[in-house]
């Protein structure tokens, strides 16, 4: 068959557009997201709960997925989901969640941010954190959208503060009938530059929930936006006053902050502002304003009456202060004056009673002054603050109170920190005097574990040792400070390893060398500490932490190795060498997750650092200290090294890990390093130099260029080439045996790895004198001669890594390309290359490591330039003709298999040989090009005239693939004239499709028939053209599957079958539609338009029976498709499309004749003698049992041995027949057979006296004794064997339930002697199943029996209550009278029936008694049914 229309279309249009066509590789991942989002859609169709942000993105992201473009999205798509939670309190919470999906989802987890207004900006860190957790733990590399909203909704609200949720219910309902409104605020200061005030400005808008930003200059800019209450107080706060204020004076565009940095205005001045100062009473308005003065005497009385206004005035109006009290009493509460202090707290106290719990939303804001308050130095002051604390809240609510403002009270505590480096900065003479004091305050928090605290806290702790001398004298640093500080290194900084390790440095420099002796066990515990640390399962899933640990361990290490320690420095240089960086830098190794990480380059700036001062001679003997320094590294690093290789069952990626380590110490610059931290560096100085700069107080670190780095590097590489390269060697040496010896892959792999980098000739002559490989003695001698002569690159390549190649079993190359790479790099010219490649090429290798070989070049111009000549070349060239040639002849063969994945690698490699194009050249040379699209053209030529019997349709579309990748990647192609061939051969192969012309047929035909006027010549002309003929007809029902007759010859619909025997039942596809049911949908539609426009002329009855037979084909087609059992989806789609065209047999029938079409449908032809002879014998077979029921003469005796004789013979055929029971025909036979031998022992065992009498001498006994075991004898094995081959899994608890059932229902007894006998266990199972699905079915059977009975008794009537289980017999003779109850009991018939006594007139007990066991003992034994009438009376007494 022809290709799909999509891929001509796609050639065709490629051939006009010369665009280049990029791969795409992450085509699932977008098609997963875009299902999910739909998912989400389609669940949260409102606004309010699920909306798309980005719609740019996503619409970008569909295209990709649809292949209608080839470059990757580039935003991510983004949405929200909204989620509301039920807090305790059964009020509801809405918890949003801003939601991007990276490109690679679900391969990397989602980015999702829960946010709430009910979440403090700890709680909101603490709830993603949880979630992303969660995410990582459970749905990694799957789709976890709805798992996240579901984790949200359950768990989100714990995160929720009690008291916070229940104060946001408590004003909630004073704040209903308020409307929120979203302010932007612009805010100009005269200028904008300290880094501090800048982050101050910035965290502050952050504790607002304010969004916006800050622009540092002149002048400067700061913006925010949100809820308007909260720009207001970011606007008129003082603290914001605080921020922007300049030194001295006032600050422009803040009108009413004061006129200084001290003296602060409250009350909002500015114009347009009468919103805000009408929520101002006029006269509070008047007292906040004196608040703001400097003089004393003004700010008391103002106070005074401000506590005077609150006790008088009205709740409501006392109310509008509330927004502004805030900063008012965070500002006076620590006025200097302890009058206004204390006149602070009474006030304070008024408003309380005033305003209750309307202050809720304003206690955090003043909680960490107010309890600070409570601690005033002025005892009158301290006792206001804490009556009115009283006042607010009892004794019982205080604990909540603080709890809900936690946050704010460490704040306070951060604020102590943050007090020290300012005092340190400004006030130094002071910090000294309280030394007692602050020291041990400081560095005995030094395991702090606060998020909020631990950064202050440390800037704190580098202050204090800096500008206190003698720090260290107050506290105990061996049993205080350093044990805390050991615990925090070894859990890993607990979460705060990117705050806690860059300070370790500063920190251990400051420690004074007395107080840490022995140096060597205080360095020992340190470093161990932070290997310890490191292997924390946190810290290992946090590539931020560990890559602050392994900075500052470096960092750490080398200050050190820099200190000067006359007694035991050696000692010491060993121990951070073999003790500290080998088994740090082994650690690494050893964990995936970090090797990534900035070690290796750390450590090879380090060795530069050593290096440079080993290569200075000085009188001091430092350059002898670092030359053994650096020999003792690489001495126990090759030891690490050949720990981990020197292993059979050596680590894959800690095998790439150390090729890794070695190419960045070679040389750190040839690899992309990770992006921690990467412009800062750590300079150690000399003696005389400070190892932190701290001009103009501050501290900063020195950077150190990258010109510096690349200059030292080069300086000291003599120092480092020899070392490493012995290295290198070493390992491939011993990578080399076990290769050799034990055929590892994984060193072969890590071979090839330091191959890739250190590629050399003394490294390839270390391998040569290992030996070679285990090949084939013949191609080694052979590749022995030629690498004669050659360098230790070249011989590698013809005595170990041909023999690699040239293995068959081996399905991963690319690493064998690599090492060929690295012996092409070590080659001396290109001639010697192209030499070696063209040897390659004529080898009988497999195309993959061709392709493999071009890829590689494709992807880098070095590699490009070691192949160049041999891509241009004859040998190449000539051999992908030859493929080529090779292809198009096997796509063409009938039934060719062309979609093995070594032919799509062939064809792979064509189309990138044509496609790609290097700077506007092809790859290879340009008359090889022309000539291998002279096969491809000639191929589809002779494609065109294929039959369609032929499956030539996915090589057919391999050139098509081939062809479209050419035109769409070369402009010059339709220059040449093969390719314009080639063209036109697609196109023609395009229109050949029928099914690319079915949407246009009705126009034609309309227009044909509009033109044509009354003749109708044109129409028939044209349909006549285009409807087959009758041997074409029999090929397009050749291409329907045989599925469709298993229904009805099952069904006995019909008897014979056209199939031959030995074919199979063809089950119908799925990805297309037959060409039968294509060809009568068109014409059908050609004929319906026919008769709609009733253009029949000429010879009617010739055109008419043109007609009939289309409908007849029609008809064929709607029985097929409706006769599958299950029909896929593109045929129901098929039957959906016809109802719409009207193409349906109700239409046909109301504008044609379709009774005599039946017969058509129905007709059988019968090609083989085979299929003939075999439904002769079926119809044989149905034909005898209707024979014995019916035949009114009685049959001879040699045609009942004619009877019995075939009947064991078809048996039999059944039997040995097995594997043909796929075929319709086939399981026909077999059915009829078995029911003929079940109709034979149906008719002997209930043949009456009279017909047994007339049947031949001895038939009776032949039956029992030999026919009768003749077919059980071959009916259940056969039962066995189809159960066990035959039959779906699934449908063998069928088969077996069956069998039970038939079992017990024709041999209870049997059953019931072998229930008996089972063990306990099985027993109750069985007895179980059989109550539950088996006793009610028989119970049915047996009661419904009695009732449908139509024998008659003289003296007995039976009566049945299938309700109850039970039959009622009445017996009556003369003057006796019996009545008789029999029930079934639960597990019938596995348990004894009962047989009770009703009424009994005449009977004597005795024989009564006897009478009755008779009849339990009968009806229990009884192999029929029990209790049909003639049972019951055969056992009447006498």
């Amino acid at each position: 068959m022809a290709p799909s229309p999509t891929k001509f279309k796609k050639c065709l249009e490629n051939a006009f557009r010369h665009k280049g066509t990029t791969e795409m590789t992450n085509q699932e991942e977008a098609e997963i997201q875009i299902s999910e989002l739909d998912l989400l859609s389609s669940m949260f169709p409102y606004e309010e709960e699920f909306v798309v942000t980005d719609q740019l993105a996503l619409a970008e992201l569909k295209h990709y997925a649809e292949n209608e473009s080839a470059e990757v999205p580039s935003s991510k798509v983004q949405f929200l989901l909204n989620v509301k939670a039920e807090v305790p309190n059964a009020s509801m919470v809405e918890f949003s969640m801003a939601c991007a999906l990276p490109f690679k989802y679900p391969t990397v987890l989602p980015e999702i941010t829960v946010r709430s207004s009910l979440l403090s900006r700890s709680q909101q860190i603490h709830l993603n954190s949880d979630l992303k957790t969660y995410l990582m733990q459970n749905c990694s590399g799957d789709p976890c959208m709805l798992s996240a909203r579901e984790w949200v909704k359950e768990h989100a609200v714990a995160y929720i503060d009690k008291e916070l949720s229940s104060s946001s219910v408590t004003t909630s309902g004073a704040m209903q009938s308020e409307v929120t409104m979203f302010t932007r605020l612009w805010i100009y200061s005269h200028h904008i530059y300290n880094k501090q005030k800048r982050k101050n400005i910035i965290d502050w808008a952050k504790e607002l929930s304010l969004s916006g930003f800050c622009m540092p200059g002149k002048p400067g800019v700061v913006c925010v936006e949100g809820l308007q209450s909260n720009c207001e107080e970011f606007w008129s706060s003082g603290r914001a006053a605080e921020l922007l204020a300049k030194e001295r004076g006032t600050v422009p565009g803040f009108i009413g902050f004061g006129t200084s940095q001290s003296d602060l205005g409250y009350v909002p001045a500015i114009q347009g502002a009468e919103e805000i100062d009408s929520l101002v009473d006029a006269d509070f308005r008047m007292v906040l304003r004196k608040l703001s003065k400097r003089d004393i005497t003004t700010k008391l009385k103002a106070m005074q009456e401000f506590g005077t206004m609150c006790k008088e005035r009205e709740a409501e109006v006392v109310k509008g202060v509330l927004p502004y009290w805030p900063r008012i009493y965070c500002k006076i509460s620590l006025d200097y004056d302890r009058r206004v202090r204390e006149a602070t707290q009474q006030s304070f106290e008024q408003l309380i009673l005033k305003v209750k719990k309307h202050l809720a939303p304003y206690l955090k804001s003043i909680m960490g002054y107010w309890l600070i308050a409570q601690c005033d130095t002025y005892s009158p002051a301290a006792s206001g603050a804490k009556v009115a604390f009283e006042k607010a809240f009892p004794s019982s609510k205080q604990p909540e109170a603080l709890v809900f403002c936690k946050d704010e009270i460490l704040n306070v505590r951060s604020a102590f920190f943050e007090l020290i480096p300012a005092f340190c900065q400004h006030l130094p003479e002071v910090v000294k005097a309280e030394a007692p004091r602050v020291c041990p305050a400081v560095l005995l928090s030094i395991d702090e574990s606060d998020a909020v605290v631990c950064p202050a806290l440390w800037e704190a702790v580098l202050y204090a040792i800096t500008t206190i001398e003698d720090c260290w004298s107050h506290v105990n640093v061996k049993k205080g400070v350093l044990p805390k500080l050991w615990a925090v290194l070894r859990e890993g900084g607990r979460g705060l390893a990117t705050v806690i390790y860059p300070n370790l440095l500063p920190f251990i420099s400051k420690i004074p060398p007395g107080i840490v002796k022995p140096k060597l066990e205080y360095f020992r515990t340190f470093f161990d500490s932070i290997i310890q640390g490191l292997s924390s399962e946190r810290v290992i899933a946090s590539p931020s932490e560990s890559s602050a640990i392994i900075t500052a361990f470096m960092e750490c290490l080398c200050f050190a190795v820099l200190q000067k320690i006359e007694d035991d420095q050696n000692q010491i240089h060993q121990m951070l060498i073999s003790d500290q960086l080998i088994p740090f830098t082994n650690a690494v190794l050893k964990e995936p997750k970090l090797q990534s990480g900035p070690l290796f380059y750390q450590i090879a700036e380090t060795l530069s650092s050593w290096e440079a001062k080993a290569d200075l001679s000085n009188d001091d003997g430092t350059d002898e200290v670092f030359q053994k320094l650096l020999s003792d590294f690489w001495d126990h690093l090759l030891k690490m090294c050949v720990l981990h290789v020197d292993r059979l069952d050596a680590d894959e990626k800690s095998l790439f890990a150390i090729s890794g380590m070695l190419e960045i110490l070679q040389n750190p610059k040839s690899t992309t390093k990770p992006n921690n931290r990467k412009s800062l560096k750590v300079r150690f100085t000399d003696k005389d130099q400070s190892v932190r700069n701290t001009e103009n107080g501050k501290l900063t670190e020195v950077r150190k260029g990258d010109s510096e780095i690349q200059a030292d590097l080069q300086h000291s590489s003599h120092l480092r080439k020899e070392p490493l390269e012995n290295l290198v060697c070493n390992l491939a040496e011993l990578s080399i045996v076990y290769v050799n010896e034990q055929k590892s892959e994984q060193h072969l792999k890590f071979l090839s790895a330091l191959l890739n980098t250190f590629s050399s000739n003394r490294v390839f002559q270390v391998l040569l004198e290992q030996g070679s490989y285990a090949g084939h003695a013949q191609d080694e001698s052979q590749n022995k001669m030629k690498a004669r002569n050659k360098s230790p690159s070249v011989q590698f390549l013809y005595v170990n890594l041909i023999t690699w190649l040239k293995e068959d079993w081996r399905k991963d190359t690319h690493f064998l390309v690599d090492i060929l790479y690295s012996v092409l790099h070590c080659c001396n010219s290109n001639d010697e290359r192209k030499i070696i490649l063209d040897d390659l090429a004529k080898m009988d290798l497999k195309w993959i490591i061709f392709l493999q070989i071009i890829q590689k070049a494709c992807s880098s111009t070095t590699k490009l330039s070691l192949v160049s000549d041999w891509l241009k070349g004859d040998t190449l060239g000539e051999r992908l003709v030859m493929l080529a040639d090779d292809l198009c002849h096997l796509c063409l063969k009938p039934r060719a298999t062309s979609s093995d994945s070594a032919s799509s690698e062939r064809w792979t490699l064509l189309s990138l040989v044509l496609s790609q194009h290097i700077k506007s050249e092809s790859l290879i040379a340009e008359t090889f090009v022309e000539r291998i699209i002279d096969k491809l053209q000639a191929a589809l030529s002779k494609a065109k005239d294929l039959s369609e019997a032929g499956n030539t349709e996915p090589s057919v579309s391999f050139i098509c693939d081939v062809a479209s990748s050419f035109f769409s990647s070369f402009k010059g192609c339709l220059l040449m004239p093969s390719s314009e061939d080639l063209l036109l051969t697609i196109f023609q192969l395009y229109a050949q499709r029928q099914d690319a012309t079915h949407l246009t047929v009705s126009d034609l035909l309309l227009k044909l028939i509009e033109a044509d006027g009354q003749s109708g010549y044109l129409v028939r002309a044209y349909v006549e053209h285009v409807t087959p003929n009758k041997t074409e007809w029999g090929k397009l029902h050749e291409s329907l599957s045989t599925e469709w007759i298993h229904k009805p010859l099952l069904e006995g619909r019909l008897s014979m079958n056209c199939e031959p025997l030995g074919s199979s039942v063809k089950l119908c596809g799925a990805t297309k539609l037959p060409g039968h049911l294509c060809t009568s949908a068109l014409l059908s539609k050609m004929v319906l338009l026919v008769l709609e426009n009733v253009v029949v002329h000429g010879n009617y009855d010739a055109e008419r029976a043109k007609i009939d037979n289309i409908i007849a084909e029609l008809l064929y087609s709607l029985q097929w498709t409706e006769e599958l059992e299950n029909p896929p989806y593109l045929l129901l789609e098929y039957l959906h499309m016809l109802e719409e065209m009207h193409i349906t047999y109700k239409k046909f029938s109301t504008l044609s004749n379709t009774a005599s079409l039946q017969q058509t449908i129905c007709d059988s032809n019968l090609k083989e003698t085979s299929a003939q002879l075999l439904g002769l014998n079926i119809e044989m077979i149905r034909y005898l049992p209707l024979l014995l029921k019916y035949s009114t003469a009685s049959l001879a005796h040699n045609e009942w041995d004619f009877i019995m004789c075939s009947m064991l013979a078809w048996l039999e055929t059944t039997s040995e027949n097995r594997s043909l029971y796929h075929v319709p025909l086939v399981q026909i036979f077999a059915c009829v057979s078995c029911d003929l031998a079940s109709a034979l022992s149906t008719y002997f065992e209930d043949a009456a006296p009279e017909t047994t009498e007339r049947l031949p001498q001895n038939l009776i006994s032949e039956w029992k004794e030999f026919f009768s075991e003749g077919i059980h004898n071959l009916l259940l094995p056969l039962l066995v064997k189809i159960t066990g081959t035959g039959i779906p899994s699934s449908l063998i608890p069928h088969l077996a339930c069956s069998v039970y059932h038939t079992t017990l229902k024709d041999l209870p007894a049997m059953v019931r002697l072998w229930w008996n006998s089972c063990d306990k266990r099985v027993f109750s199972v069985v007895d179980k199943f059989t109550s539950k699905y088996v006793s009610s079915v028989l119970s049915f059977q047996e009661i419904s029996s009695v009732q449908t009975s139509t024998q008659l008794f003289n003296g007995m009537t039976v009566k049945a209550r299938s309700a109850a289980r039970e039959v009622i017999a009445t017996y009556s003779v003369d003057d006796i009278f019996i009545e008789l109850i029999i029930q079934l009991p639960p597990n019938y018939p596995l348990g004894s029936i009962t047989v009770e006594s009703g009424k009994r007139v005449g009977v004597a007990v005795q024989q009564w008694r006897n009478w009755m066991l008779q009849l339990s003992t009968y009806l229990t034994h009884q192999n029929s049914l029990a209790i049909q009438p003639k049972n019951i009376k055969s056992q009447k007494p006498s």
